[in-house]
């Protein structure tokens, strides 16, 4: 129907929206905090928590600005 066609391209302009915020705002956060491929070099684990937590906040403001808004 027109209605669930509607719906399905909103669903997919938000997605695509909200992965690109995403991976933006990871980017910016890991520059910010200097998550470098150096440490990643030096210290694996504690780039890979670095990332993960970066990813994860990035989430959460994504999804705040995006879907709560």
């Amino acid at each position: 129907s027109l209605l669930r066609e509607n719906c399905g391209s909103i669903l997919q302009i938000l997605i695509l929206r909200h992965n690109g915020c995403l991976i933006l705002l990871s980017i910016k956060m890991k520059e910010r905090v200097c998550v470098a491929e150096q440490l990643k070099d030096k210290n694996q684990m504690l780039w890979v928590q670095m990332t993960n937590n970066i990813q994860n906040r990035a989430k959460e403001i994504v999804c705040e600005e995006l879907i709560y808004t």
